[in-house]
């Protein structure tokens, strides 16, 4: 019987050459089947478990929303429909990789950690430490119940005690279906998080094209999509030579964002990227999601980048 590693080293090429395809929109079988492909794949070579976990050991990776990671008001948006429609496991849909020993599996908690700080107590407090998984898929709908469980400031008052705390008791008052996840946990889909690293991008591929069926909780700010152009951009100018084909890299870059009716905004947003991104380093969109992450969110409108 072959190893975890042996099984990750005998798959990875294959994944890479998937993944590149969905990063260069030369796969021709459309987002859903390569989906499908990338997910048999894995399964093939014996790397996928599906295990109950409970959300105070759940985070979420870097890379997830183009590195965005949360929006915290979406989080709260999402828990608000949670207190509405209740509990349904057949809808929970959620992807994760364990936590690696070492420098990167380190970086990942240290970014969890980070991304708290930031949030101005919109995101529930987290114990980097105590972290076993880390999501690309169900990533706010985990920090939903992260923030009924720890408990976090939420613009929307119907979630609230008297302290403008995300409250327990009021959440299981309107929906009592969401007793056992609290208690019990919720399903994740694991994959070791050394085939991550082994395959860079994986874990964003699948989330990217795993949100192109149910973009309800996914709608984007344009910096976040200004983040995705700038990869698609940057990976075209580097493995091609003259002009980028600016209609190719915005159908790529709306794989799972949207899809064909995000194209138009999409192809605005390029030339935006391409005169302000700062370069091949994207160093200005760096700046601006930094400023964003410094701007306190009032009640429940969006960041306006």
């Amino acid at each position: 019987m072959l190893s975890k590693m042996q099984k990750i080293r005998a798959v990875a090429p294959e994944l890479t050459v998937l993944v590149q395809a969905h990063e260069e929109g030369t796969f021709k079988g459309g987002v859903e089947a390569l989906n499908s492909l990338i997910q048999k794949t894995i399964d093939k070579a014996g790397l996928w478990t599906k295990e109950i976990r409970h959300p105070s050991v759940v985070g979420v990776h870097p890379h997830n929303r183009e590195k965005s990671m949360l929006v915290p008001i979406d989080v709260h948006d999402l828990l608000l429909k949670f207190k509405e429609n209740g509990y349904n496991a057949d809808l929970w849909d959620a992807l994760a990789v364990s936590i690696p020993e070492g420098p990167i599996g380190e970086q990942w908690r240290l970014e969890n950690t980070l991304l708290v700080a930031a949030s101005e107590g919109l995101l529930a407090d987290v114990d980097a430490s105590s972290l076993e998984i880390i999501t690309g898929r169900g990533s706010h709908g985990t920090a939903a119940m992260r923030c009924v469980i720890f408990g976090a400031r939420s613009p929307h008052k119907s979630l609230c005690d008297a302290h403008g705390q995300v409250s327990k008791a009021v959440l299981l008052q309107h929906q009592p279906s969401w007793q056992e996840p609290l208690e019990q946990g919720l399903m994740y889909r694991i994959f070791p998080g050394e085939l991550e690293i082994a395959v860079p991008g994986l874990l964003a591929a699948l989330s990217r094209m795993g949100n192109a069926h149910h973009d309800v909780f996914r709608h984007k700010t344009a910096l976040q999509m200004c983040n995705r152009i700038h990869s698609v951009l940057k990976t075209k100018m580097q493995n091609k030579k003259g002009a980028v084909d600016v209609e190719d890299a915005a159908h790529i870059a709306c794989q799972g964002n949207g899809g064909s009716s995000y194209l138009q905004q999409c192809l605005q947003l390029i030339a935006f990227v391409q005169a302000w991104s700062g370069g091949l380093d994207g160093h200005i969109l760096r700046d601006l999601k930094a400023l964003k992450d410094r701007v306190p969110l009032s009640g429940s409108s969006r960041p306006l980048i």
